[in-house]
């Protein structure tokens, strides 16, 4: 008896399978973690600039740094979405492609971002190459806290994504999209 969705020669519906969804709920926790902060700011907080890098204020107004925390605010928030709307879309859904695709660069994106900041951050805490910092506090928390944070969210959310792509190829027998 068929029920409208297709079945696949796994027997997984058209439905998807869910496969990556904890990894990328994991993300979504880590990723609002950031919104929340930078929603903080562009609101006018000032908590943890000093060790976020509150010398950007000096160097622009301080609405540029505002306006600059609601943007990344904005795209992160839309990058966990859209990295849980491509875990949990239907196999067979027409935009399915485009939303993956779109969510691949962005998570790639950030894991990578997250990778060379963090690299640059340790490199100058451990002193390799005798790169002086100007702010040692603000590079510890850079190398530590904040750079590493958002590679870990890149990382989970390209987890998430490769874990969606193993189901699709397991229940279709196709490349994944």
């Amino acid at each position: 008896m068929t029920t409208g969705t297709s079945t696949t020669r796994t027997g997984t519906t058209a439905a998807g399978s869910g496969a990556g969804l904890p990894a990328a709920v994991l993300g979504a926790v880590l990723g609002l973690g950031y919104v929340a902060l930078n929603l903080y700011w562009a609101a006018g907080g000032d908590r943890w600039l000093a060790e976020y890098g509150s010398h950007l204020i000096g160097r622009a107004d301080g609405n540029t740094f505002r306006v600059s925390s609601l943007v990344l605010a904005a795209l992160l928030l839309a990058e966990v979405l859209l990295v849980i709307r491509a875990v949990t879309m239907p196999f067979d859904a027409p935009a399915r492609p485009a939303v993956r695709w779109a969510a691949w660069v962005g998570a790639g994106f950030i894991a990578l971002y997250g990778m060379a900041m963090t690299a640059i951050g340790l490199y100058i805490q451990l002193d390799l190459g005798g790169v002086e910092a100007d702010d040692p506090r603000l590079y510890r928390w850079h190398a530590f806290l904040w750079d590493p944070w958002f590679l870990l969210l890149g990382v989970v959310l390209v987890v998430a994504l490769m874990r969606s792509a193993r189901a699709y190829v397991a229940a279709t027998g196709r490349d994944p999209v």
